[in-house]
């Protein structure tokens, strides 16, 4: 549908797989840790974009986890999981269009 001066509303989905890292580190008076681990992962998400003139506009939420194994026995793995809400404007510089 129509929002803005003839730009319609393109939603989409996505998805994909691949390496994560995650690096992490406390300082306190009893605990002080740097780590990093890598992981598979995977995400899903969905958004919408418009054209604003030679910007494209859009918004996007996407979904991310991954699982961790243990780097020491007797520890159980580990998984992170999170939400990423993102908007933004684009601009096409190759000159190819839409």
């Amino acid at each position: 549908f129509e929002v803005a001066s003839g730009a319609a509303v393109e939603p989409y989905v996505f998805g994909g797989a691949g390496m994560m890292w995650h690096k992490y580190s406390a300082d306190s008076e009893s605990l002080s840790e740097d780590s990093s681990e890598s992981a598979f992962g995977f995400q899903v998400g969905a958004g919408f974009g418009f054209d604003l003139g030679a910007l494209h506009a859009f918004g996007e939420a996407r979904f991310l986890t991954a699982s961790f194994e243990a780097e020491s026995p007797g520890l159980e793995d580990e998984s992170t999981a999170f939400v990423a809400v993102t908007v933004g404007l684009a601009l096409d510089v190759g000159g190819g269009g839409n």
